[in-house]
């Protein structure tokens, strides 16, 4: 953080990302932490019939109360010190979720989500996994690249049909099939790879290229096709520089954002520490419910920045 309290500043340089290595004793506590739920650890097994037994590593995001966020190898092999703009009360009932994160193109692939908010979701059939990943990707939590150094984005689903289109294009590398059915590991297959792409995909943490997650549907053993779900943020037609900003509860420095119409222009989070005191201070001190802020498009996120506070 640079001597004017900029969020920004301290954010990571460049496409790649480097996370924080997490000490021996929170991968310890993280371990306990996924010990405690008592179900098969494993994500994914190899589909090939004489590989059934063989796991294939993938890798779990904590929230564990009164502890950083923990990402940790499914192995335990390694974790990582995440920094993300999340509600507060995840850290209040816990949450485990499955996602990959790609280091290269400083991005976190969220798949899958077993535990949110006190309620356990690893029996529950995907479709309604993905449901209660989809509300907590839109409204527990903010993206900031510039704080957490990457992009998070939704797993991109596709149905079964759409597999010989998706080998013959050539453009993925594997494709993992989701049982819809809870409590059941997802099936890997790796794609027609050289040896150049195999070593590059088996190498922890390095540049694996897309994958595509199918989801098996509920009609066994006849698949029907399931529809290709994706979260489009509304870009508005006219931007707007002045809005109303008022506070969400448990997300300090993000705020609900209205037009002086009433048009809800989504979320805004303020990126600087002077800005982030005086905001504060405008409602506790003053007791005020809502505040007019100056605003600034911010297209690299498609959502507004809070930028100052206006004079009444």
């Amino acid at each position: 953080m640079d001597t004017n309290g900029s969020i920004k500043a301290s954010g990571i340089k460049g496409s790649s990302f480097r996370p924080t290595q997490i000490e021996p004793a929170l991968l310890a506590t993280a371990k306990q932490f996924l010990e405690n739920f008592q179900f098969d650890t494993r994500v994914r097994q190899m589909l090939h019939e004489d590989k059934l037994e063989q796991s294939v590593g993938k890798h779990k995001y904590y929230i564990m109360k009164g502890h950083p966020i923990v990402f940790l190898h499914s192995r335990f092999q390694y974790g990582f010190a995440l920094r993300m703009r999340l509600h507060a009360s995840l850290y209040q009932k816990q949450a485990l979720l499955i996602g990959t994160l790609d280091t290269v193109f400083a991005t976190f692939r969220l798949e899958d989500v077993w535990f949110l908010n006190g309620t356990s979701y690893y029996t529950e059939p995907y479709s309604k996994r993905y449901e209660a990943l989809q509300t907590f990707f839109s409204t527990m939590f903010v993206q900031d690249k510039h704080l957490s150094g990457f992009n998070v984005e939704l797993a991109k689903l596709a149905p079964l049909s759409d597999l010989r289109k998706i080998v013959d294009s050539k453009e993925f590398n594997s494709v993992d099939f989701v049982p819809e059915h809870g409590g059941r590991r997802r099936w890997h297959l790796p794609l027609a790879f050289t040896q150049q792409q195999k070593k590059i995909a088996d190498a922890p943490f390095n540049a694996k290229g897309p994958e595509k997650t199918l989801v098996e549907a509920a009609s066994i053993p006849v698949p029907t096709a399931i529809t290709k779900v994706e979260i489009k943020p509304t870009i508005p037609d006219t931007k707007f520089t002045e809005a109303i900003a008022r506070k969400i509860v448990g997300m300090p420095d993000t705020y609900s954002l209205q037009s002086k119409t009433n048009l809800d222009l989504g979320r805004g989070a303020v990126q600087t520490s002077g800005l982030s005191m005086l905001l504060r201070s405008e409602f506790t001190s003053k007791k005020r419910e809502s505040v007019g802020v100056s605003i600034q498009w911010y297209e690299e996120f498609q959502r507004y920045k809070i930028t100052g506070i206006l004079e009444n």
